[in-house]
């Protein structure tokens, strides 16, 4: 971990944070979390940690527990159940925008993450695949050119993921080739321009995650499911 520059401390530190909380497979939800030990990884004194907890914890991302301590976000059944019913209102929003807005440009490139996608499911790089996912979601969120809506489903994917981290799931390779199926034909729907069907397809998609999330746990695992 680099040691963070004064100048730009608090901002730094909110960064460094979020990405360990988001990107670093060794915290799960639920989990307490050191602010000495992220403090002496950081290089910094707790202030600016505890400056970007306080962010964080209004984010969704942390909670903060008043004599006990901070903890990574537990998994939950009735916020991720609110999480998503939200998700699917927005993403079936931005989508529709984004096939009235989204640029030739943009489409292309939209496109070259399918062809991508695809190249994927045959190998089963499911990791790969989730990264991707995520992509794609965001290319259609630019493309609306709506930043508010941007701004809350970027948190809610944000929130999602942390709370889903390491959950068994049955991610089989008909899993990951209905994902991206669904993605295919959202970008299909894009590239006719058809806002009635691009809001309806993403709809759709955002449920079925919903469902594949919050099924009873299998016996078939992997490392985490991304809710995406």
């Amino acid at each position: 971990m680099r040691k963070l520059r004064r100048s730009t401390l608090t901002s730094d530190a909110y960064d460094s944070v979020r990405a360990m909380l988001l990107e670093d497979a060794r915290f799960q939800p639920g989990q307490k979390l050191s602010v000495e030990m992220i403090s002496r990884e950081l290089g910094v004194s707790r202030s600016p940690v505890w400056s970007a907890i306080t962010k964080l914890d209004a984010e969704g991302l942390v909670d903060v527990t008043p004599r006990q301590g901070v903890y990574l976000v537990a998994f939950d059944e009735e916020r991720l159940h609110a999480l998503f019913e939200t998700r699917e209102a927005l993403e079936g929003m931005a989508t529709r925008l984004a096939a009235a807005r989204m640029t030739e440009a943009e489409l292309n490139e939209l496109a070259e993450t399918i062809k991508h996608q695809k190249t994927l499911v045959s190998e089963r790089y499911e990791r790969e695949f989730a990264a991707s996912a995520l992509r794609f979601h965001e290319q259609v969120l630019r493309g609306a050119r709506n930043s508010l809506i941007e701004r809350h489903l970027t948190g809610i994917y944000a929130r999602t993921s942390a709370m889903c981290r390491g959950r068994a799931s049955e991610r089989t390779a008909k899993v990951l080739n209905e994902n991206f199926k669904d993605h295919r034909e959202i970008t299909n729907a894009l590239r006719r321009r058809d806002e009635v069907a691009a809001e309806k397809l993403a709809r759709a998609h955002v449920h079925r995650l919903k469902m594949a999330v919050l099924k009873p746990l299998g016996t078939g695992k992997i490392e985490r499911v991304s809710g995406r």
